[in-house]
């Protein structure tokens, strides 16, 4: 969905007296951490928004060679799965901007993240509150790629 008429439509779930669920990362690499963490933000309401990092939002914050996947890719592969409602981007560095603008009644992030989720603010300004999922270890987008890495390394190394 546009993020242009995300306002609207979040104007409109809440006025019907569903439960609005956000969750905002970068989900460049599905791994079944992320799979855990959004069935378990799922199950704590009626419609689950995510929101995915723009590209280059990623490349600050991680490296210059993320994401592998690009938004397009992301957006098909999150939208398609079964927790999902609706998929969205931005292109802030923080979450802020979309989370003032559908004001989740909840909104879910790795409890690897509950000292410095720097949208808490905004939620419990809009009136929601923060959950805390546990992180399931050892997933990582990053540890998948160097998983990936190093099997490649010793594939490469018997040819």
């Amino acid at each position: 969905m546009p993020f242009e008429t995300l306002s609207d439509w979040a104007k409109e779930i809440h006025k019907s007296g569903k439960t609005i669920v956000s969750v905002n990362g970068c989900f460049d690499i599905l791994h079944p951490g992320h799979l855990h963490l959004l069935f378990e933000a799922a199950s704590l309401g009626d419609v689950l928004i995510v929101a995915l990092n723009a590209d280059v939002s990623i490349r600050t914050y991680k490296n210059a060679l993320r994401p592998i996947h690009t938004m397009e890719e992301r957006v098909n592969l999150i939208g398609s799965l079964a927790p999902v409602d609706y998929v969205t981007s931005f292109d802030d560095a923080t979450p802020i901007g979309f989370i003032r603008t559908i004001r989740p009644d909840v909104h879910v992030v790795g409890d690897e993240y509950k000292d410095r989720a720097v949208e808490k603010e905004a939620v419990e300004e809009g009136g929601g509150h923060m959950h805390f999922v546990r992180k399931v270890p050892p997933f990582s987008s990053s540890r998948t790629i160097e998983r990936i890495l190093e099997r490649y390394e010793k594939v490469r190394s018997c040819e």
